[in-house]
């Protein structure tokens, strides 16, 4: 919202911010969020938080509570991350997948495609940039997409590995602009 020279690298159009509910976030994280969408609504910038009662979270992955209850499992640092394609990455895109169906009238779906609106915004636009905020020191979490439709569709941005914004960078950054810094999620 600050930066020009930002917006002009990675935003070219319309910027929208969406979330994912995990279901294991800290009440502080909410209420943060809801106080960002206000800011956000004030500079005229949609801001979505996706939760599983709108229909983008698969059955399976609700929350990450309900996924450890429902495989009788627990998470950890030791194991492989699933948590964030199944509560925020594939919920973003079929999100989004939705939302060109709605703004520009695409098919949502077709035939065994449930991605027909990336597809078809992708052939009259080119692919829909996605800015991923992982920061940098978590390269690792950069993998090339497995999906399909997430290579033909989807051109991921990470601007804070990028940038060279670490998690404290970006908080130095928040707190010189005279933001509020965030407590760190769940």
């Amino acid at each position: 919202m600050e930066d020009s020279a930002f917006r002009r690298r990675y935003v070219q159009g319309d910027l929208l911010v969406v979330s994912s509910d995990t279901g294991d976030e800290y009440t502080e994280t909410t209420a943060y969020l809801q106080r960002k969408k206000a800011l956000l609504a004030e500079r005229n910038v949609t801001f979505v938080h996706l939760t599983p009662d709108m229909g983008f979270h698969s059955p399976a992955w609700q929350s990450l509570y309900h996924q450890w209850a429902r495989n009788n499992t627990i998470g950890g640092v030791g194991f492989s991350s699933t948590c964030s394609p199944n509560l925020k990455t594939e919920v973003i895109y079929r999100f989004l997948n939705h939302l060109l169906a709605q703004r520009y009238g695409y098919v949502e779906r077709q035939g065994r495609s449930s991605k027909a609106a990336l597809y078809g915004y992708r052939q009259d636009f080119g692919p829909l940039r996605v800015m991923i905020g992982f920061s940098a020191g978590e390269e690792r979490r950069v993998c090339a997409a497995p999906q399909r439709y997430v290579q033909d569709t989807i051109e991921r941005a990470f601007p804070l590995i990028d940038l060279g914004l670490s998690r404290q960078g970006c908080q130095d950054v928040t707190r010189h602009l005279g933001h509020e810094v965030p407590t760190p999620s769940n």
